[in-house]
């Protein structure tokens, strides 16, 4: 199966403040998400230096990640980092695009449904509250099946 399921969040915060990764992953991991990856002993991540196809699997901490990401973004790239949701198992590669999009591609212990489609519900029914809670607001989402 080459399945791969993905979850695009546009988000924007009160006021006319943008909003940064550093916030996003906040109020993730806030709401019950988190950076560790089940891969390693620490946080998983895309290299400010590398591309989207060259991680570093488990050898980072949280804050070596949003560095990354941070520097990646004031370059016009998009940075990335593994989240998961709890003790689960369960998450992906949440990659941040600046502007307050996201992306987080199930990709860690998927959720899938019996008609063999990802269970987008599971993953959003985590995901807004956490970001509401940190007064970030969806815009707009958008969820795909991909091959």
């Amino acid at each position: 199966m080459g399945w791969q399921g993905s979850i695009d969040l546009w988000l924007s915060a009160q006021g006319d403040v943008g909003v940064t990764a550093r916030q996003i992953v906040d109020a993730l991991s806030a709401g019950g998400w988190t950076t560790t990856d089940p891969a390693g002993p620490g946080v998983s991540f895309v290299p400010f230096d590398g591309d989207l196809g060259d991680w570093r699997i488990g050898d980072g901490t949280r804050d070596d990640a949003l560095a990354a990401v941070e520097a990646r973004q004031e370059r016009g790239l998009a940075g990335g980092l593994v989240v998961t949701w709890q003790r689960s198992g369960i998450g992906g590669s949440l990659l941040l695009h600046g502007d307050g999009h996201a992306s987080l591609s199930a990709s860690i212990n998927p959720r899938r449904l019996a008609t063999d489609t990802t269970d987008f519900s599971w993953y959003i029914e985590r995901l807004l509250p956490a970001l509401n809670r940190a007064n970030l607001q969806v815009q707009r989402i958008e969820a795909a099946d991909t091959d």
